[in-house]
């Protein structure tokens, strides 16, 4: 999770909604406290995903990767009030 302007989240979230009913969903602020750039781990079973990040301020300063932690590949680059769709292997 990045914030260029380095403030902190300002209340937005990161969501995940999978079509499968498996969902995840937790606010910035709550999880990457203040600062340019923060991280946190989670599991995320292989199906297919609609991820957004929104819901705060200072959407124009936030924006995010989804690593997989085993090799380190991005999988996903996405900025506040963006929605991706995407089959996650």
């Amino acid at each position: 999770m990045y914030d260029s302007y380095g403030d902190g989240w300002n209340d937005n979230e990161w969501k995940a909604e999978g079509f499968d009913e498996i969902n995840f969903t937790t606010s910035l602020s709550d999880i990457c406290g203040f600062g340019s750039s923060s991280s946190f781990s989670f599991c995320m079973p292989e199906g297919c995903y609609r991820i957004s990040c929104g819901a705060g301020g200072g959407k124009s300063e936030v924006s995010w990767d989804l690593v997989d932690e085993t090799s380190g590949a991005v999988l996903l680059i996405g900025r506040a009030n963006n929605t991706i769709t995407q089959q996650l292997k």
